[in-house]
């Protein structure tokens, strides 16, 4: 069972230790004793519905915005990157292609000769 400590002092839980209780949830929520309390119960249910909806009609909220790399995941899948550019760009326009950054006129010339 994962446990989270959300303080910032350690806490060690030790065998045998107690750290919640269980609950059957079928006796533990609410169930309808009789037809006419099942409509009630129904009923309030529906009215709880209708309120979250005329909530999010007047202010529409995105629960779970998308991130940039979900929208990439989708378009290629899980565990799969995009191809590779499949143009060949030519040696001599290397100089064109490359950044190298705001480098000194010193470590420019340096660095175009490791490239």
């Amino acid at each position: 069972m994962p446990v989270a400590n959300p303080t910032d002092h350690p806490r060690y839980i030790r065998k045998g230790e107690v750290i919640g209780t269980l609950a059957d949830p079928a006796t533990f929520f609410d169930s309808p004793k009789s037809k006419e309390e099942l409509e009630k119960f129904q009923d309030s249910a529906e009215v709880i519905r209708m309120v979250i909806s005329l909530q999010l009609d007047r202010n529409p909220i995105v629960l779970n915005p998308k991130t940039e790399e979900e929208e990439e995941q989708e378009e290629y899948g899980p565990k799969t990157a995009a191809m590779p550019d499949p143009t060949i760009y030519p040696s001599s326009q290397l100089d064109e292609l490359i950044d190298i950054g705001n480098l000194p006129d010193h470590l420019k010339e340096a660095a175009w000769a490791m490239l």
